[in-house]
């Protein structure tokens, strides 16, 4: 075996503890999203009347800041923010 192979087949390597996060990532990528099911995601980005949130699943989420002014968080949130969002519906004509 070449170092080089040596090397990578060694890297690719994970421990039962990682690989189980992995497939635990994996399982919740492929759940189905449905209506009224409440999901955890992180604000990606601000726009003027909109935040946009990486739900984990090929479409990000969109929710009105208008929303978030009766949280007790600080207004308007920032990109990073961890937030918990009900799907109300799957899609629209635009893709989100």
């Amino acid at each position: 075996m070449s170092e080089l192979t040596k090397n990578l087949s060694q890297k690719d390597q994970f421990s039962s503890e990682e690989y189980e996060q992995l497939l635990d990532q994996y399982q919740f990528s492929t759940k189905e999203l449905t209506q009224g099911k409440i999901v955890k995601g992180r604000i990606v980005k601000i726009t003027e009347n909109q935040a946009i949130i990486d739900i984990g699943f090929k479409s990000e989420g969109i929710i009105p800041l208008e929303e978030f002014k009766n949280e007790l968080e600080p207004f308007p949130p920032t990109p990073g923010a961890e937030v918990e969002a009900m799907i109300i519906r799957t899609s629209t004509s635009e893709g989100y």
